[in-house]
């Protein structure tokens, strides 16, 4: 009997906001899935072509990664001067997330024990990446909600920073959250998702 450790891993890199400006306050959330093949017969097999087939590289090496979320937050801002102050015109927030989970290319003659296998592995590294986008989605709620009650200030170069410092103190408690998350969780192996081998 062995134990094969299944992990995870989260990343938080910058989005591209759109070009345009926003003309009224609003929050976007788009969530996508992105399966890639990974073909076995045994778990040990699986998990060989797993480490090759993934389109992501694991940063620490320290965990043996086959799942990913990718959380990219663009917050925007349309400020308006009048003679005395600057006041916020709209806000906008787009979220993205896109989870990326192996998936079986199952043979026609698979062993029950290893669909079996597969089966719980794969429900709990989803269940694990499920965990991570909701601690992304509460940070970008949190976020947007925290924009909205900025309303003046004397200078637009003073909202500026403030929305600034919001989004860097936004990001800076988004990956401390899911290292805790990792950490407690071990990456998604106290929840399962290293099942003994069959």
């Amino acid at each position: 009997m062995a134990v094969l450790v299944v992990g995870c891993g989260s990343s938080h890199p910058p989005l591209e906001c759109p070009s345009d400006h926003p003309t009224k306050s609003s929050f976007e959330e788009v969530k996508t899935y992105d399966p890639y093949e990974v073909a076995g017969d045994h778990p040990n097999t699986f998990l060989a072509n797993a480490r090759g087939a993934r389109p992501f590289s694991v940063a620490d090496g320290s965990a043996d990664a086959f799942g990913l979320t990718e959380s990219k937050l663009c917050l925007e801002w349309q400020l308006q001067y009048d003679a005395t102050s600057c006041r916020i015109a709209a806000v906008r927030l787009v979220h993205r997330v896109r989870i990326t989970l192996p998936k079986w290319k199952r043979p026609k003659d698979a062993r029950p024990a290893f669909v079996e296998w597969d089966e719980k592995m794969s429900a709990t590294l989803a269940s694990h990446e499920e965990g991570h986008y909701q601690i992304a989605a509460s940070a970008a709620h949190a976020l947007y909600e925290r924009a909205l009650t900025i309303t003046t200030a004397p200078t637009c170069d003073e909202l500026d920073r403030q929305f600034a410092m919001f989004l860097k103190e936004a990001d800076t408690d988004l990956q401390r959250k899911n290292r805790e998350y990792d950490t407690v969780t071990k990456h998604g192996t106290v929840s399962g998702a290293s099942p003994t081998t069959p």
